[in-house]
């Protein structure tokens, strides 16, 4: 099997990753040249993502050569790092995304989740849910936090979209990845000596001007502005419209959310995570030590892929996977990760996203698809999937 295997059903991972016999482990060749180990069972890929047999380090030999790994150190980028330099570059911006030190922002969310949902309402039946709420939001929220003026998002979204197509050139991943850094050395240069804006200081101006800032690099704060700017805007989009389509294809999770939705939100984008997996292509890694997963013999070198989507459909660990069921326990799916390079945004995007979704729900409870709706269209060909509009009526 060559891998990625093109998705026959726009709401089930391609069946083929497991293989007939149901393994959680098998050797595949890759499209972008060379081959790897798929790892596609629950308890296997939280063992390699827990694991320091696997690097995340794209720089090192047998590293699958995936759209968007850098074949060189990019300042910055922790995600693509191992510990110690992992860990430096996290810890400097960790506090700000724990449930704790969200809580400032909490009511920014819900304020700016509930002004979008009164504009679409305003407008009027039918509207899309992607250019009306799912796009805007986690923008507007990922420009809050790092201090990035309202009117600079849409440069930012266009840079997150180059960067994430699938079959995108390096020429064009290059070219975006230079327009959001030409752009930040800009912002970082302006926020130098000046003082807090009347919120108080954004995360991006703690880094100028932080105790830690004689440590970091300027093309370090470049490098960890864009990350994480860019990872969240795609990922929470898709995350927003894919469980309303959820909900709207589901009637008794509807039902459950309309009637209680602060209760429920939360549990809908949960269960969401768990059934969508926005990285449906999953993540790689490279052993750097021989190990053993699923009894299987890995050895140093080897290039690894984690399907999370097959993974997070695990029979053994989701009784009728398929089935998108708010009621269940989802807290421990991986779309997130798992281990230390478990997504730091995690508890960011699911708060915006549940905020969305109760926002919209509460406001207009009779949300539904058209009747003779067609099926949405989904990114495919995106390394984060979505969808690219969702017309409702209400």
């Amino acid at each position: 099997m060559t891998f990625p295997v093109p998705r026959a059903d726009p709401y089930t991972p391609p069946p083929e990753y497991r293989g007939p016999d149901g393994a959680a482990l098998r050797w595949v060749s890759l499209a972008y040249g060379g081959a790897a180990w798929l790892v596609t069972g629950y308890e296997a890929a939280r063992a390699v993502l827990a694991s320091s047999d696997f690097s995340s380090d794209p720089t090192l030999p047998g590293y699958p050569r995936f759209p968007l790994a850098p074949t060189r150190r990019m300042p910055g980028h922790f995600l693509s790092m191992d510990p110690p330099s992992h860990t430096r570059l996290r810890r400097l911006v960790a506090s700000d995304f724990t449930a704790g030190g969200l809580n400032p922002l909490r009511p920014r969310i819900s304020e700016l989740a509930r002004g979008l949902v009164a504009a679409m309402s305003r407008q009027g039946a039918p509207a899309d849910l992607i250019a009306s709420l799912a796009t805007p939001l986690p923008g507007l929220v990922a420009a809050a936090v790092l201090g990035v003026p309202s009117d600079d998002i849409p440069l930012f979204q266009a840079v997150a979209r180059d960067l994430q197509v699938h079959d995108a050139t390096a020429a064009r991943r290059a070219a975006a990845v230079a327009r959001g850094e030409g752009y930040l050395r800009q912002l970082i240069g302006s926020k130098r000596g000046a003082g807090p804006g009347p919120g108080g200081p954004d995360l991006l101006s703690r880094l100028v001007a932080g105790q830690d800032a004689a440590s970091l690099t300027e093309a370090e704060i470049v490098g960890l502005a864009n990350l994480l700017f860019v990872a969240g805007l795609e990922t929470t989009g898709g995350l927003i419209g894919l469980t309303v389509l959820s909900l709207l294809r589901t009637p008794v999770a509807g039902d459950l959310v309309r009637a209680s939705p602060w209760r429920w939100s939360s549990l809908a984008v949960s269960e969401a995570l768990r059934y969508w997996t926005v990285v449906h292509h999953g993540v790689a890694r490279v052993a750097v030590r021989d190990a053993t997963v699923s009894g299987q013999p890995v050895r140093a070198g080897d290039a690894v892929v984690i399907h999370l989507p097959t993974a997070n459909r695990d029979p053994a660990v989701y009784p009728k996977p398929a089935v998108y069921d708010i009621t269940r326990d989802a807290h421990a799916h991986l779309a997130f990760g798992h281990g230390v390079h478990r997504c730091l945004g995690a508890t960011l995007a699911s708060t915006v996203a549940a905020g969305a979704v109760a926002e919209l729900l509460s406001q207009l409870p009779g949300l539904r698809l058209p009747e003779s709706a067609a099926e949405p269209p989904f990114l495919h060909h995106m390394l984060i999937y979505g969808l690219r509009e969702l017309t409702v009526t209400w």
